[in-house]
């Protein structure tokens, strides 16, 4: 069976194949319909139309026949293809070219064929034919219907590949769009966006499809719209607009744009550049113009001859001449003819070497005048380094040069107050120090000297309430407790807020239990939270680690403050108070930090409160003082630990709706420490003031100060412990050193500040002398809270740590850690002490208390001084006591209560200790008093004054004021 030839040009041939696009491509119902048509009219079972490629007949429509493409060397249509007429076989089994062709010997059985071939640009793609089973001959007519039908198909691939040339066009037409580095929209007469190339969605930082779905009012600032209005209605007249304007990215970012707008057939085209760099440029030369222009100094620049080119206003002010006397002279116009000919030469030297020139110029107005210029004359070079004018900076010195001759005649002198005012800052530097390190010490002192006492007052009253009293004995315990803590809070606020001050706080970097700290806190506040009927609630978000590197003891301060605070705002509203504290990590715009949130339902705070909350000794409204009481320190203290801790605080509130608090602090996750604090529950002890029976461990016990011994002999001996009391440093050592061998001694408490030796060198003297395994627990106590001492204590040797005043329970736990638990006894129970209410003050001091020394502590040692305070005083508090006896005998309970707040201050100054209790008595006494109390206590104060009198008589200089009184 032979093959069909290759047609002449077939490379041609192909290329324009594969340009049609049609190959392997889906059935087009047009072809579709035009091969059943030709079926029906021509009375054929198949009709086909094919396109013949390197290797295959492939049909685009077929009718009657299942298969896709056929081998080319098996194709009718690969000979049709040869023809440029209708290629017609009546019977292919009679025709040597077909007869043994597998199409005709086997399926689909092609007896008739007749193809007409489709020529596209010349060149034969495949064929339109007819196929049938039998043998027959078309008539004229049928060949003039196929030949037709053959037009139709051709006339279909023709437009395929017009089709095809217009879309590769309009893709290079596209691409050329695209690749245009300035940007180009196309919008209507709306200003919609019609189509943009890539450069402009690059230049806005949006997609092209956001930008098709916007207007180009969304591409400006709402400031140039009018502008765009005016801008519109000229470019529609025919005047092609170019303007620079203000145009926005998708970020909010705006850069300035050069944009030409033009119409085009009722639509506008514009072509956009950005022209930030060049708006920056023309803004640092508009800048620089403007610099010198509005130079002080005059600034003159010459071309190589030394014409005048260029001079700015203080050029003309400073020499009187017009700018057109000066453009196109030379600079010697204004010489005064004093400046020195050596000058000129020393600067053209150098100017004409290329280097700079600066002296001083002594030149003339043009009012004839005479003054000095201090001159910088510069070369000016191109691109290239060539020097192409020359530029000079010249600043009037004349009355500077006046000055200077002045200041050369003072300087001896002035050499003299410099030194004076040097040995001055010295002095007063050293003042600095001193007074720094004067703070630092009496924080320390004070911190110390408040908490002796109120360790004793403190002890002392966890030992009276540990024992049997009757109701109200326990009642009045138990509000002299309150009392005295809410006093130690207040001390704490203080010594605090005066530590932040002084810069003395320093904060702790140890490893902290985030959920065991919140809910400890909440533990502690959850009974005086259900007192006041509060609901307090604890939130603590997932994702916060276990452990934290922080200050423990700050943060559950702050935690403390913002808790009761809310607690106590949450009182008296007319509904349940609620508390909630949450704990919850920051989100992903703040990592590596949590957030400590206190919300409450209670009374709020106005829009003004919040801004002075934070003031310290300042709270949010003066009724809000006298209702809830406080220094104004808390959250002034606060706010400073969060900010030493690296954090802040946020505070939200609603006046009569609640408040939140917000602590932002950062963190660290650690790993928990290798010996985690025990959390068991705390020691509980039997009632009674009696001392452990023998047998028991030993503690040797260093404290100077008498109450504190007593108070803290009680608690031991409340906790089964036989105690051995020293008062100074030496004499616990020298008691420890006798017991040593035989380990005598199972702890020692120690006071850190005692005559002697201190606790510190006790300590590190013990340690020192000790030998082997016999080592001795040694815990500190101590009345300064400082930050650094309980560093110091540990490098001392120290193995705890107790912070007076000192609770019994704090002191139990702190036996059970050092002290074994099988040596511990329980003490028996014993038999109620009788108590009888009595006056403290009258038991302490008598109702002739009066501290001689206080007034002197007070305003110095000055006789003269000392004397007319206490005649004044003699004489206010007589008017005072006058006033009280009306007051009393017309019942005003009101105006007695005032007379003896004014009274009691100065009673205190005094050193009148009993009278300024009286006065106390009655400022406290209940409204509703009778009128035989009032007159009770005013007798007593009475009493007390005359105490006071007959100690004051004893004064020199006092005898003579109270004989005239």
């Amino acid at each position: 069976m032979p093959s069909a030839p290759l047609p002449p040009q077939e490379s041609l041939r192909l290329e324009t194949l594969s340009a049609l696009d049609v190959l392997d491509t889906p059935p087009d119902p047009v072809l579709d319909g035009l091969v059943r048509t030709a079926a029906g009219l021509l009375g054929c079972p198949v009709s086909l139309v094919t396109l013949v490629d390197e290797h295959r007949q492939w049909f685009k429509a077929r009718h009657g026949l299942d298969a896709q493409q056929t081998p080319r060397e098996l194709a009718f249509c690969a000979h049709a293809i040869l023809q440029t007429d209708l290629f017609e076989v009546p019977d292919a089994r009679l025709d040597a070219r077909f007869a043994d062709n597998p199409l005709v010997t086997g399926d689909p059985r092609v007896v008739f064929y007749a193809g007409v071939p489709l020529s596209v640009e010349g060149q034969s793609m495949g064929t339109l034919c007819a196929i049938d089973h039998r043998p027959r001959q078309l008539t004229d007519d049928q060949r003039r219907l196929l030949k037709d039908l053959a037009r139709v198909a051709e006339h279909w691939l023709r437009t395929q590949l017009v089709h095809q040339q217009l879309q590769r066009a309009g893709s290079e037409r596209r691409e050329l769009f695209d690749q245009m580095g300035d940007g180009i929209l196309l919008l209507d007469r709306n200003h919609q966006v019609i189509e943009v190339n890539r450069a402009t969605a690059r230049m806005l930082g949006h997609s092209a499809d956001d930008l098709r779905r916007m207007r180009l009012h969304d591409l400006l600032p709402a400031h140039e719209h009018p502008r765009l209005k005016r801008a519109a209605l000229k470019v529609l007249k025919g005047d092609e607009r170019l303007g620079d304007w203000r145009v926005l990215r998708r970020d909010g970012s705006s850069f300035m744009a050069e944009m030409s707008t033009r119409a085009v057939d009722q639509r506008f085209v514009v072509v956009m550049r950005d022209i930030s760099e060049r708006h920056a440029q023309e803004q640092e030369v508009r800048l620089l113009s403007m610099a010198v222009e509005q130079s002080a100094q005059s600034i003159v620049i010459t071309d190589l001859e030394g014409n005048i080119q260029y001079v700015n206003a203080a050029t003309l002010s400073s020499s009187g001449y017009t700018m057109e006397e000066l453009l196109g002279r030379n600079p010697r116009l204004l010489q005064s003819g004093n400046t020195p000919r050596e000058t000129y030469n020393r600067m053209w030297d150098r100017l004409l070497s290329g280097r700079p020139w600066r002296g001083m110029l002594f030149n003339r107005r043009k009012n004839g005048e005479e003054y000095v210029e201090d001159a910088t004359v510069t070369p000016i070079r191109d691109a290239r380094g060539r020097v192409t004018e020359y530029m000079a900076l010249m600043l009037d010195v004349t009355e500077k040069r006046r000055l200077m001759d002045e200041l050369e005649q003072h300087q001896h002198h002035l050499e003299d107050l410099v030194e004076q005012r040097t040995v001055a800052l010295v002095a007063a530097r050293r003042a600095a120090e001193a007074a720094s390190e004067a703070k630092s010490a009496f924080l320390a002192t004070m911190s110390h000297e408040i908490r002796t006492p109120m360790n004793g007052v403190v002890g002392s009253l966890d030992l009276l309430q540990r024992s049997t009293l009757s109701p109200y004995q326990r009642d009045l315990a138990d509000t002299v407790s309150e009392s005295a803590q809410a006093l130690l809070t207040i001390i704490d606020d203080i010594l605090d807020f005066s530590k932040i001050e002084a810069g003395q706080l320093k904060l702790e970097r140890a490893p902290v239990a985030l959920v065991r700290l919140t809910d400890s806190v909440c533990d502690a506040l959850h009974p005086t939270a259900t007192a006041n009927r509060v609901e307090l609630q604890v939130d603590v978000a997932d994702g916060l680690p276990d452990w934290i590197l922080s200050d423990a003891g700050r943060l559950r301060q702050i935690l403390n403050n913002l808790l009761g605070n809310a607690i106590k705002f949450s009182v008296g509203t007319g509904r349940p108070g609620q508390v909630v504290l949450r704990v919850q990590p920051c989100g992903a715009d703040l990592p590596g930090h949590l957030q400590l949130s206190v919300v409450d339902n209670g009374i709020g705070m106005a829009p003004e409160a919040l801004q002075r909350i934070f003031q310290p000794f300042v709270q949010g409204e003066s009724a809000t003082t006298r209702r809830f009481g406080g220094t104004g320190l808390g959250l002034s203290i606060c706010k400073r630990l969060a900010g030493l801790m690296g954090g802040w605080v946020d505070v939200e509130s609603v006046e009569g709706q609640g408040s939140s608090f917000t602590v932002t602090l950062p963190f660290e996750p650690t790993l928990a420490p290798r010996h985690a604090v025990d959390d068991s529950p705390p020691v509980t002890t039997q009632t009674g003031p009696h001392f452990a029976p023998s047998g028991g461990p030993l503690v040797l016990v260093a404290e100077d100060n008498a109450i504190n011994q007593k108070v803290i002999g009680h608690q031991l001996a409340l906790l089964g412990v036989a105690v051995e009391m020293v008062s100074d440093g030496l004499e616990a050592l020298t008691l420890w050193r006798a017991g040593h061998a035989m380990q005598r001694h199972a702890l020692l408490l120690t006071d850190l500040h005692m005559p002697g030796i201190d606790g510190y060198t006790l300590a590190t003297t013990i340690r020192s002398e000790e030998t082997g395994d016999a080592r001795m627990p040694i815990v500190a106590l101590s009345a300064n809270a400082l930050s650094g001492e309980i560093d110091r204590c540990r490098a001392a040797g120290m193995d705890d740590y107790l912070s007076k005043p000192v609770q019994t329970n704090a002191l139990g736990e702190m036996l059970k850690r050092w002290l074994p638990t099988e040596d511990a006894q329980t003490p028996p129970s014993f038999d109620p002490v009788d108590c009888e209410e009595v006056d403290v003050m009258e038991v302490e001091l008598g109702l002739c208390a009066y501290d001689d020394q206080a007034l002197e502590r007070l305003v110095g040692n000055d006789p003269a001084l000392l004397v007319d305070f206490r005649q004044r005083f003699v004489i206010s508090a007589l008017n005072t006591m006058d006033e009280m006896r009306r007051a009393a005998n017309r019942a005003d309970v009101v105006a007695l209560g005032d007379l003896a707040h004014r009274l009691k201050s100065s009673a205190r100054a005094i050193g009148a200790v009993s009278l300024a209790t009286c006065c106390d008595r009655i400022e406290r006494a209940d409204p509703t008093c009778s009128t035989t109390e009032m007159h009770r206590l005013t007798a007593q104060m009475e009493d007390a004054l005359a105490h006071v009198m007959t100690s004051l008589s004893g004064h020199e200089g006092m005898q003579r004021s109270d004989a005239a009184h």
